[in-house]
């Protein structure tokens, strides 16, 4: 695995060695060095850091404006404030600018470790949620209907929909928030005549009221996304993943709101009729103490 990269900004050459040591027994690679803003602004171009340690007072400004200086040019960096001045209002002021972490002088190993594991323990989350998570939902979902006899399934279409905003609806819709380290929802839609028939089977009814549809086709959801999320835990139960009460929406001319998060959509042809599912994760947000 190539090392993350660090940049140190502080005012004291002192604190400087002792931060490089701990960054480079943790694994980093010190990949700039700056005493103060001027030099925050003659290095920040060409050093992209995963992670910077950031002093709150510099020379010739304080750790606020470095860090803007920074996020403006390098938006992926991991700001972690490292002072001995550590009140309400400058911790405020730090989160604000965009500080993901904060620690006070004098250095503990174990605390600052612990911060850097924190920082960076959600983006390995979620790049790990982002390779599997639509496995694991068209598995769940794939799994269900096949214990309700809706078997033979073609998949029919499956596409990332960066750029759609939204998509018709067949007739009723679920949508069911996914709670945890990274945030999601999953959508599902088909027509009354594939839920009516699917709720037959799992009822074991020849005829149902539309309650009974209604309420069959929210544990439909929570099903799905449920046993969805029980898989995706068990990769890692960091990720803490769970599924909120489920809304459902019926009716003529309805549209569904796919939203802004980048998502994957899939449409399975059944013997009960077309099912359309789409799930999606944004980040959550980094730790803060």
């Amino acid at each position: 695995m190539t090392k993350l990269k660090a940049m140190i900004v502080d005012d004291s050459s002192f604190s400087i060695t002792i931060l490089k040591s701990l960054l480079e027994k943790k694994g980093f690679e010190i990949v700039c060095e700056a005493q103060s803003i001027a030099e925050v602004k003659s290095v920040i171009l060409t050093c992209k850091p995963d992670l910077v340690t950031m002093d709150m007072t510099l020379s010739d400004g304080d750790g606020i404006e470095a860090t803007n200086l920074i996020l403006n040019h390098c938006p992926n960096s991991k700001v972690m404030a490292i002072s001995a001045m550590m009140d309400t209002e400058i911790i405020k002021k730090a989160k604000d600018a965009g500080v993901k972490s904060y620690i006070q002088k004098p250095i503990d190993e174990d605390e600052f470790n612990s911060a850097i594991d924190k920082l960076f323990a959600g983006e390995e989350l979620y790049r790990l949620l982002s390779e599997n998570y639509f496995g694991a939902f068209r598995e769940s979902l794939i799994s269900y209907l096949k214990r309700l006899e809706a078997a033979p399934l073609v998949q029919n279409e499956e596409q990332t929909n960066e750029n759609i905003k939204s998509k018709k609806s067949s007739g009723i819709s679920v949508t069911i928030g996914i709670i945890g380290r990274h945030c999601g929802r999953l959508v599902i839609d088909m027509s009354d005549d594939t839920i009516i028939e699917l709720a037959k089977r799992a009822l074991n009814k020849s005829e149902l009221g539309k309650g009974e549809m209604i309420a069959f086709f929210g544990e439909f959801g929570n099903i799905v996304g449920g046993n969805a999320c029980s898989m995706l835990n068990t990769f890692n139960r960091g990720l803490s993943l769970r599924v909120s009460p489920p809304t459902i929406f019926h009716g003529k001319d309805l549209t569904i709101s796919i939203g802004e998060i980048k998502s994957t959509s899939l449409v399975l042809k059944s013997n009960a009729g077309e099912i359309f599912m789409n799930i999606g994760f944004q980040r959550g947000d980094d730790e803060w103490m």
